[in-house]
């Protein structure tokens, strides 16, 4: 099982069936965008990612060639992805509140970072949805992860290769 492999069933083990709408904060290259639409057909992805966009600054080289592979990797999804070249929580304002499944955060994974992805998706969580991230086991992301856990008092889950899971409860609305 390959490293995206073991990222993405965890995700896909906890979704409904039927058409799903989810978000991914931190793309990249598009390996696990890509794998989760090949998956499930049924999936309208935002894929959402500076990719070095800064207002009134170049786009490095790499950055823009990491950008063009990620729309590239995912271009047989067309018309189920949703690209946004921002930073997460200005991209997230376009995304209705409690409209998704689930939102993975794999952004930056600082605290400041992750505290930022983790509250501006958590608006955008569907009752009974998932937030989730990666790499649980890195500093920055454990503790804002546990800060999440502590001032909303949802428990985490975690899985395979470090991915962390909040399912927000069926009865209760998104508060910020």
């Amino acid at each position: 099982m390959t490293g995206i492999q073991r990222r993405a069933e965890p995700i896909l083990k906890r979704l409904p069936p039927g058409p799903v709408r989810g978000a991914e904060i931190g793309i990249f290259k598009g390996n696990l965008a890509c794998h989760m639409l090949t998956a499930r057909p049924d999936l309208t992805l935002y894929m959402i990612d500076p990719w070095g966009k800064i207002k009134g600054q170049e786009i490095p080289p790499k950055l823009e060639r990491l950008y063009q592979r990620g729309v590239s990797r995912t271009e047989f999804a067309g018309d189920r992805r949703i690209i946004i070249r921002e930073f997460s929580p200005r991209a997230l304002r376009h995304i209705p509140d409690r409209s998704l499944h689930y939102c993975f955060v794999d952004g930056a994974h600082e605290l400041r970072n992750v505290r930022l992805d983790i509250v501006a998706a958590y608006m955008k969580i569907k009752p009974g949805g998932w937030l989730c991230g990666h790499d649980y086991s890195r500093p920055g992301v454990r503790q804002a992860v546990d800060r999440f856990v502590l001032e909303s008092e949802i428990p985490i889950e975690v899985d395979t290769a470090g991915t962390w899971f909040a399912r927000i409860p069926p009865d209760q609305k998104a508060e910020g």
